[in-house]
């Protein structure tokens, strides 16, 4: 068995298990199952049981009516919180999935690739956004609320950074994402070697940087709450690292579980500094049942067979990610305002909802992924036919660029 990290015998077969390029079913299906989760927590909540934050997000008039009996039924259900369990399963895919990308591509053609993966389908998200804001002000007689600056932090993910108010509710999970992407790549030949060292280090200090933070602020700002909330999301992702290098052999069983139960209390310390919606007592817990779903689905994978249902929501789960919000808290408003039941415009909002990622996913997500993964490989095959052509200076980047077939051959 491995300890901290693989020896070269077991690096040579660490891509066994599953070729970076292959889709691993366990991991597709919990995507769909994520992004359902995520619009039932505000199509099913936030909307009915949040009304004036629905309200500020869509620019119109607060819903005072009654609430449908199903959702009063789902929010009985006691600690269990759907949108932290879909935020949280997304967060283990990204910990889970990312190093299959770095072994794939290097750090700089995966920073690339990402780039293609991301901005454009929440470019297109954002507009629909924006154009719901616009359009529901008017309907309800409310100026345009946000300004140019609010609208550009978001477009380049530091509205955190800059204190700027949230327009759409979800760019928060980007920004992390976005982090641990930088975070990912700064770490990557230790996570293609297969060695948890400096994934583990990588957590002290999110550990350590959270408690400077809480200790030494001069009161709490929007800034620092937000450094906090990064450190804690981080440091819960660094879990699904963990977990990929014991899928790849890697770690043994022992030590992935050790590393694991650290930072899982590492994570729930850093819940108590945070200002993060919600006590530790409903969030914790929801994280944990995430954690523990995403385990069993992997460890049970060979007997999951693809449901055509899921692997189209996983398919379109970004977009749908990107649009669901603002635009169907809108929607439902205004159709609740001309007397639609309630049941019938939240289905009527899904499936406005799926159509649109949809379309989205065809015409833009497909499309740029494409380009951006096109792009990171020839930037790959131009710096690795240079290095092995003898460029100067090119022995820093090759260490600084590892890929699969360096993992491989150890």
């Amino acid at each position: 068995m491995c300890g901290w990290g693989a020896g070269p015998r077991i690096r040579r077969s660490l891509l066994t298990v599953a070729a970076p390029s292959e889709r691993i079913t366990f991991v597709h299906s919990l995507r769909g199952i994520a992004a359902l989760l995520v619009v039932i927590s505000h199509y099913l909540g936030v909307f009915w049981l949040q009304p004036s934050v629905a309200a500020a997000l869509v620019n119109s008039d607060v819903f005072e009516g009654p609430v449908p009996n199903l959702v009063v039924q789902i929010h009985r259900l006691p600690y269990l919180d759907v949108a932290h369990v879909g935020v949280a399963l997304f967060f283990l895919i990204s910990g889970f999935v990312i190093p299959f990308s770095l072994m794939r591509l290097g750090p700089w053609a995966f920073l690339l690739a990402r780039m293609f993966r991301l901005w454009p389908t929440y470019l297109m998200g954002l507009a629909i956004t924006l154009t719901a804001i616009s359009v529901s002000g008017r309907i309800w007689g409310h100026t345009f609320p946000y300004s140019v600056s609010a609208i550009l932090s978001h477009l380049f993910f530091v509205h955190d950074l800059f204190s700027q108010p949230g327009i759409d509710g979800i760019v928060w999970t980007l920004e992390v994402e976005i982090k641990f992407y930088l975070l990912c790549a700064l770490i990557s030949s230790s996570i293609v070697r297969g060695s948890a060292r400096l994934a583990v280090l990588t957590g002290i200090l999110l550990l350590l940087c959270s408690l400077g933070i809480y200790h030494f602020r001069a009161g709490a700002t929007s800034v620092t709450n937000a450094l906090l909330l990064d450190c804690m999301m981080l440091s819960y992702m660094l879990v699904g690292v963990i977990v990929h290098l014991c899928y790849r052999h890697a770690l043994s069983l022992k030590v992935a579980a050790a590393i694991c139960t650290a930072l899982i209390v590492s994570f729930a310390w850093q819940w108590h500094m945070t200002r993060y919606p919600g006590p530790a007592e409903s969030g914790v817990p929801n994280y944990l049942f995430a954690l523990s779903l995403f385990v069993l689905c992997l460890t049970i994978d060979k007997y999951i067979r693809p449901s055509r249902w899921l692997s189209f929501l996983a398919e379109i789960s970004y977009p749908l990610y990107a649009v669901h919000g603002v635009m169907g808290y809108a929607v439902l408003r205004l159709l609740i305002a001309i007397g639609i039941n309630g049941y019938a415009a939240i289905v009527a909002v899904f499936g406005i909802a799926v159509v649109l990622a949809y379309i989205g996913h065809r015409l833009i997500e497909q499309p740029t992924m494409a380009f951006g993964k096109r792009l990171a490989r020839r930037c790959t095959s131009d710096i690795s036919a240079r290095i092995s052509s003898g460029g100067r200076g090119l022995g820093r980047i090759s260490t600084s660029l590892p890929t699969v077939g360096a993992a491989v051959q150890g």
